[in-house]
């Protein structure tokens, strides 16, 4: 009997290894990635009920008003000035919570997003419109970067159209991965 331990193999003939997982999948780059692109909540809560507490306070002031008012030290008015004056400021007050209440939750239930794939993105339209468009990195003509404060902001021109992206609308590193995208598909990002 021959030992087959003692055998070498033929090294034309090796032994098949079952793939792995990992070598079948399609590698995550090649898939798209979707991003939701929306207003955050808390900043239409918080507007709607700052701008709603104000104007009521405001209100409430310039009713029971009996006094002028002299605004950093240049500007006097009367009782009956001064009076406006807190009514003006009470209905600005209101306009913003309205703005808060009547274009914020009309964007919540507005389904958008940004989908990143290796040869296209697809944009949401602008306002509350709910039309996507896909556009591909030779349809777009320029890309520019801006800032302020903490909000960035990127402006794509293209040959349907312009279309903004705003940070507030994404978290901080999908931001930054379609910044990136258009930086590797389209070239120098203008600032």
């Amino acid at each position: 009997m021959i030992d087959s331990s003692d055998e070498q193999q033929d090294p034309k003939y090796e032994p098949i290894s079952k793939s792995t997982d990992e070598e079948n999948e399609i590698s995550d780059e090649s898939r798209p990635v979707s991003f939701k692109y929306s207003g955050h909540p808390g900043i239409l809560i918080i507007g709607s009920v700052f701008g709603g507490v104000g104007g009521a306070f405001m209100w409430n002031h310039a009713a029971s008003n009996r006094v002028g008012v002299i605004i950093n030290g240049l500007i006097e008015l009367g009782p009956e000035n001064a009076t406006r004056f807190y009514y003006l400021i009470a209905i600005m007050a209101f306009a913003i919570a309205a703005l808060a209440i009547f274009l914020g939750i009309p964007s919540l239930f507005i389904h958008r997003q940004i989908t990143l794939s290796d040869d296209s993105i697809t944009l949401p339209g602008w306002g509350f419109s709910t039309a996507h468009y896909t556009v591909s990195p030779k349809d777009i003509a320029s890309v520019s970067f801006s800032a302020y404060r903490q909000y960035r902001f990127i402006t794509i021109w293209t040959r349907i159209g312009k279309f903004g992206v705003n940070s507030g609308s994404l978290a901080d590193d999908q931001f930054e991965k379609v910044l990136q995208w258009l930086q590797s598909h389209v070239g120098a990002v203008s600032k």
